[in-house]
């Protein structure tokens, strides 16, 4: 199942989870769009659950999980 949010975020522009493959697709503010893997559910919910969606995917995403732009 896939999930697509548009979220409000100095960083983020839109985020879209896909819970068969566990890829999450981050869109930019300036459009640049990269694919995560390897992302759980859980992880998923707590990105867009938390208070700031840009500081927690810097903490708890960026050089965490492989990716590439898209």
């Amino acid at each position: 199942m896939k999930t697509k949010l548009e979220v409000v975020s100095s960083q983020i522009k839109a985020l879209e989870y896909d819970t068969e493959t566990n890829i999450l697709i981050v869109t930019f503010n300036q459009g640049k769009q990269y694919e995560y893997s390897d992302v759980s559910a859980d992880e998923f919910r707590k990105l867009i659950d938390s208070e700031s969606i840009g500081r927690h995917f810097n903490l708890h995403f960026k050089g965490v999980y492989p990716f590439k732009p898209i």
